[in-house]
């Protein structure tokens, strides 16, 4: 913050005195020397008079080296501003990638607590609602490889939390999300880490791997898990009825 305010106020100096700078030169612009050297005929000879006394001086030569350092001066100034104004042009630029860059980890942060917010409230009853359908789908099983049961189980809980984005980090995959989710609201249940076991090897193990016996722990793993997200369910409530039982002031 106060890296950011230190280079808007160097921004802000150096074009003060880039402007100031192009004030003198244009100020100097209509006469860069001397009214008493203005309009000096530059031909040597040309409106001499040969002094009284003495060598002959060369009044021409001193008049045109005046001017030149004139010009010299102005063009330096001149070159001085255009440094300071992009001095201040690259600061500016800077400041403003700076704040643009913080306004959007803030926007996002405020969006995503809001949302993660919501996501408290209605995700306990998402996911008990998705783990009731896996658990009648699983247990309803009709041919086919068990392992398919169990992954089809599993998915049906991440379909529940594939549009909650607003609480899943950059490096999570789906699977580790809805784990996290489960977690956050069925703390200490092994069950979650037996099902999401049982699902890996479902899927990225070798086939035949996971049969009826893996299959129907699955289901009690499910079962667990119903029943934990209920507990969860019935411990807020009476939480939240409690606090709204207690006296105001």
């Amino acid at each position: 913050m106060l890296r950011g305010m230190r280079s808007s106020r160097v921004a802000v100096l150096c074009t003060v005195a880039a402007l100031l700078l192009f004030a003198v030169v244009a100020a100097r612009g209509k006469s860069a020397v001397p009214g008493s050297l203005r309009d000096v005929p530059l031909e040597r000879g040309v409106g001499d008079t040969p002094p009284l006394h003495g060598a002959p001086t060369d009044e021409n030569a001193f008049k045109v080296d005046v001017v030149d350092r004139a010009e010299v001066v102005q063009t330096f100034m001149t070159v001085i501003a255009m440094i300071l104004l992009l001095i201040a042009f690259s600061l500016l630029v800077r400041h403003l990638r700076r704040l643009q860059r913080r306004k959007r980890r803030l926007g996002v942060g405020v969006e995503a607590d809001e949302e993660i917010g919501a996501l408290e409230v209605t995700m306990p009853m998402r996911l008990r609602r998705a783990a009731e359908s896996a658990r009648t789908e699983l247990a309803g099983r009709r041919g086919g490889p068990p392992g398919d049961a169990v992954i089809a189980a599993w998915l049906r809980l991440e379909e529940a939390t594939a549009h909650e984005g607003a609480g899943r980090e950059p490096h999570q995959t789906a699977t580790e999300f809805t784990a996290a989710l489960l977690a956050r609201h069925i703390t200490r249940e092994p069950a979650l880490d037996d099902l999401r076991e049982l699902y890996q090897r479902a899927r990225f193990g070798p086939p035949g791997q996971v049969g009826d016996a893996e299959a129907d722990a699955a289901l009690a793993a499910l079962d667990r898990i119903l029943a934990a997200l209920a507990n969860g369910a019935a411990h807020a409530e009476s939480e939240e009825a409690a606090s709204a039982a207690e006296p105001v002031g």
